[in-house]
């Protein structure tokens, strides 16, 4: 994500080592905190999709909230 942050480097390269759980969820913790701190990441930009769809496709249901438009291909069918 081109963060640069040794305190959430060092947190994410200690958790390939560590198997304790109670320890991995400390650190997980840990480096959450490190990556809030600095707020990378602001989405200021949201994508926009368009979708032709032919007419005799029936079950095709666009999702706004998905970059996926193959969601429920199952229920597809050409009439």
């Amino acid at each position: 994500m081109g963060l640069r942050n040794q305190i959430s480097d060092r947190l994410w390269d200690d958790l390939d080592t560590i198997l304790d759980f109670g320890e991995r969820k400390r650190r997980v913790l840990e480096f959450s905190h490190a990556i809030a701190s600095e707020l990378p990441v602001i989405p200021l930009v949201y994508p926009m999709e368009v979708s032709a769809i032919p007419a005799n496709l029936k079950g095709y249901v666009l999702n706004p909230s998905s970059l996926f438009e193959t969601n429920e291909i199952e229920n597809w069918e050409f009439e």
